[in-house]
């Protein structure tokens, strides 16, 4: 079981937005954050940037909870064990990166 991530893009206004994911985090693995070619985000530090950005409207969960985007860059590097072993890292074909701070850049479709 996992929390899906999204943010609110402004286009033109803050009234025309485009609906983005963000990535996922699930219980016992490492933050799956998305990797975004439209915005080129495909690592932390690019993710970031753009989440302090005049573009964000909002950062929320798939249960409507608003996040800021310290809060949100704090639970994608967030260093939680699982049974005392640290997350699990995703090994697929879809990985780009695997980072340093506990998350991997994932291509593709997410669930």
């Amino acid at each position: 079981m996992g929390t899906n991530f999204y943010m609110k893009v402004a286009i033109d206004s803050p009234h025309n937005c485009e609906l983005h994911h963000i990535g996922k985090r699930s219980y016992g693995w490492c933050f799956s954050l998305h990797a975004n070619a439209k915005y080129d985000l495909f690592d932390l530090g690019r993710w970031t940037a753009f989440l302090m950005g005049e573009k964000i409207v909002r950062i929320f969960d798939e249960y409507e909870n608003d996040y800021t985007w310290t809060e949100m860059v704090q639970i994608i590097i967030d260093d939680k064990t699982f049974n005392g072993e640290p997350p699990q890292r995703h090994n697929r074909d879809n990985v780009l990166f695997n980072g340093e701070e506990h998350y991997d850049v994932i291509q593709g479709y997410f669930r």
